[in-house]
């Protein structure tokens, strides 16, 4: 079973009926967990549960939260309780063997091994929420109930082990595999990860298209041959749009993102610019075959450096869900990149050719 959360405040009701309702282990990576009363509440209800007996563990990666791994207060008390964490690639414990281009980017919540909660949302107040704000930004994950959830309990297993050493046996449920129509494919990627499927993918999806491709973006900065295949889809006639954020929470990335999206604009794809509030969500919709939704962005960082999981969805109800939540998004876009003069574009395609590296 797999149901989308359109918005923070479904991923919020939906991560905490999850925990509440852990028996066995809750799971947790991320690579932000901030410090507010959204993080708080969910401290206090992991804490309730490790005192119980079931096994917490939190994993965190290093540069997208150094504050708190300098003041782990919080995470201190879910220690006391019985639970764990660790911080991934941490410049504290191993500064010499830091490497500040590798960041484990993945996001899931698994709960029993039979669950998980995953997608573009990190563990803050501007991600999830119980009630909208003004502050909250436009996100979209999933949740995934069967056997599909198994796949990312591997990933998060092999990543603790990475971190810590540690090797988790997480006592499972003993059950048959269950017979599902919602078939779900779930694709890590990252330096871990021999043949990089997702972005393999991402390069052959311009050639398999035949009627639509839709990008949802918060960072738009990819690979010249995955640009160059854009270019020749719109040429043999495949519908192609790309949403990002108006203006998103990296000033610098902003601009090197115009370069490309102003090339691509050249060529006739079309560009929406979402108004309201900062976007999130990363979602890819290809013709009515398959969407894909997770942590990666459409950028080479997430297709080269960062360690990322997405996931594959190829039944009906889950593209025409995806399908409905990307027009609802670009009717609160404005389309087109407006023209620029000659030392706006020097400067764009001058932070273009830093944009690996931003």
């Amino acid at each position: 079973d797999v149901t989308l959360c359109k918005n923070g405040v479904e991923a919020y009701h939906a991560l905490m009926q999850m925990l509440r309702g852990a028996e066995r282990f809750i799971y947790i990576s991320t690579y932000i967990f901030g410090d507010d009363e959204v993080t708080e509440e969910i401290i206090d209800l992991l804490c309730e549960k490790a005192r119980k007996g079931v096994d917490v563990k939190l994993m965190i990666d290093s540069l997208g939260s150094f504050r708190l791994e300098l003041f782990p207060k919080n995470l201190q008390r879910l220690r006391k309780a019985g639970g764990e964490y660790c911080f991934f690639n941490s410049f504290i414990r191993n500064p010499i063997e830091f490497r500040l281009n590798l960041r484990n980017h993945r996001k899931s919540i698994n709960v029993d091994g039979d669950r998980v909660l995953s997608g573009g949302m990190n563990i803050a107040r501007e991600y999830l929420s119980a009630t909208t704000h003004a502050h909250l930004w436009t996100d979209l994950s999933f949740v995934i109930r069967g056997d599909a959830a198994l796949h990312y309990l591997d990933i998060f297993l092999f990543d603790w082990e990475y971190t810590t050493g540690e090797r988790l046996h997480p006592p499972l449920r003993k059950k048959p595999p269950e017979a599902s129509e919602h078939l779900v494919q779930v694709v890590p990627s990252g330096p871990d990860v021999r043949n990089d499927a997702y972005f393999e993918s991402m390069l052959y999806t311009p050639f398999l298209a035949q009627e639509r491709i839709w990008i949802v973006t918060p960072y738009f900065a990819p690979d010249q041959s995955i640009l160059d295949a854009l270019i020749v889809a719109k040429h043999r006639g495949v519908e192609i749009r790309i949403v990002v954020p108006d203006t998103s929470d990296h000033l610098l990335v902003d601009v090197a993102r115009n370069g490309f999206l102003r090339e691509l604009q050249e060529e006739g794809i079309e560009i929406y610019f979402y108004k309201n509030r900062m976007l999130h969500a990363k979602m890819i919709l290809v013709d009515d075959c398959y969407c894909v939704i997770g942590s990666a962005n459409f950028d080479e960082r997430s297709f080269f450096y960062n360690y990322e999981t997405v996931s594959f969805f190829y039944a009906d109800a889950q593209i025409e869900a995806a399908q409905m939540w990307a027009e609802e998004v670009q009717l609160e876009c404005t389309p087109g990149l407006a023209p620029a003069g000659r030392v706006r574009i020097m400067f764009e395609n001058f932070f273009k050719m830093f944009s690996p590296v931003i």
